[in-house]
């Protein structure tokens, strides 16, 4: 039996999650809430040129090819760098567990907050399942940012009671 590089386990997890991303695109989430305090309701938009970010890895290639590529399965170990420093490899193993099922997390999360930060991350709004957290950036638009793993979500910041709306676009 062949064990896998960590390296093959960062693409094998990078081409799943690419796949599982595909189901955000073209959609618009409205998550309401009457315990917002900021809006009344956050518009989350995701595009093929946020999930390079997303993943952690650096590459040459733009976000939009990298993306592409993953979709197509023909994204290569040598088209991206997820071990050249401890630190880049810690923060990659932590995404690619959380990256494969990135395209229901939205249907997973159970608490989301307003004006979050953790460390030196600072977004409008966040979502987390449990197992991760997904930050937003933008103005009346919000795009995804960051993705760490854990809840990192205050539990006193902590809403449970929203609503999730799908619009297509």
């Amino acid at each position: 039996m062949v064990t896998k590089s960590f390296k093959e386990n960062v693409l094998d997890s990078i081409l799943v999650g690419a796949r599982s991303y595909q189901a955000l695109l073209g959609v618009d989430f409205i998550v309401k809430s009457d315990c917002f305090v900021e809006r009344h309701e956050y518009i989350l938009r995701f595009h093929e040129d946020n999930f390079l970010h997303l993943t952690g890895v650096l590459t040459s290639l733009s976000a939009r090819e990298f993306y592409r590529k993953a979709i197509d399965g023909t994204l290569f170990l040598t088209d991206f760098d997820c071990e050249s420093t401890v630190a880049l490899k810690g923060t990659v193993r932590c995404k690619a567990r959380n990256i494969r099922d990135i395209g229901t997390l939205l249907d997973r999360a159970v608490s989301v907050t307003e004006k979050f930060s953790s460390g030196r991350v600072y977004c409008l709004f966040a979502a987390s399942d449990g197992s991760c957290t997904l930050g937003f950036v933008g103005g009346r638009v919000l795009n995804p940012n960051t993705l760490l793993n854990k809840s990192k979500i205050d539990p006193n910041d902590s809403i449970t009671a929203f609503t999730v709306e799908k619009r297509s676009r």
